[in-house]
């Protein structure tokens, strides 16, 4: 069963494949492929960097998974 992106779902993300992967939160669904997310990273960043469109497609460097099931 495939996962739709839907508002408030958490995500991993990760910046490019050096940075360490942070929790992030659908905050506004565009389509099934593309959202806005909310960063959690465990490090100060400036605001601007917190909040970005992501297509969930590997593009930039950037990357995204859900998160296991446990």
């Amino acid at each position: 069963m495939d996962q739709k992106p839907s508002l408030g779902r958490v995500v991993l993300f990760r910046e490019n494949d050096t940075a360490e992967e942070c929790a992030a939160i659908i905050v506004k669904v565009w389509s099934d492929t593309c959202v806005n997310i909310q960063t959690f990273p465990d490090k100060d960043v400036p605001a601007p960097q917190r909040f970005t469109s992501v297509v969930f497609e590997a593009k930039g460097g950037w990357s995204w998974r859900w998160p296991p099931r446990v």
